[in-house]
């Protein structure tokens, strides 16, 4: 095997074991140690609220509640199946594997963003505010340096490494 096509397929085993570490993440209840998902919903649908300049005119409801942490895991979950199914393809597919690499690892990073409160606060504003929040519990501070250090730096890593092969082959 090639260096470059090895280099290749590190890349992609980097960027679907980050994908599968997320569906872990939430498949396995003991990884999960954050037990507050219906606060999460509420206060990443209140930052939707305030990002579009929409009042809220009532108390959350458990139906209110149910609804948001529905849409939230609706959103994860979708995400995570679309990243998952870039990896196959790019698995499958030898002569898009690349561009399949870079477009799952760009999926992750814009989703991780997208479906956290990084993208109303920004992110080394939300990075600050979250590592505040969990440094004093050891299970979520790992969860934390995990899911918003490790895996991030992975799939960026990936997606430059594959990037840089794509460039020097063409």
């Amino acid at each position: 095997m090639k260096p470059a096509s090895a280099a290749t397929w590190v890349a992609l085993a980097l960027v679907a074991a980050a994908w599968l570490c997320r569906l872990l993440w939430i498949a396995v209840p003991a990884l999960d140690v954050s037990v507050n998902h219906a606060a999460e919903a509420l206060y990443l649908a209140e930052l939707e609220y305030q990002h579009h300049g929409v009042a809220i005119v009532e108390a959350p409801s458990i139906e209110s509640i149910a609804t948001e942490v529905h849409r939230r895991t609706a959103r994860v979950l979708i995400w995570i199946g679309l990243g998952l199914g870039l990896c196959l393809v790019a698995a499958l597919a030898p002569h898009s594997r690349r561009v399949m690499i870079v477009v799952a690892g760009l999926v992750y990073l814009l989703g991780w963003i997208r479906l956290d409160a990084y993208a109303h606060v920004g992110l080394l504003q939300g990075l600050d505010l979250k590592l505040r929040l969990v440094q004093n519990d050891a299970g979520r501070l790992l969860q934390f340096a995990v899911i918003d250090g490790v895996l991030p730096l992975l799939v960026t890593c990936a997606i430059a490494t594959t990037s840089a092969l794509a460039l020097r082959r063409a």
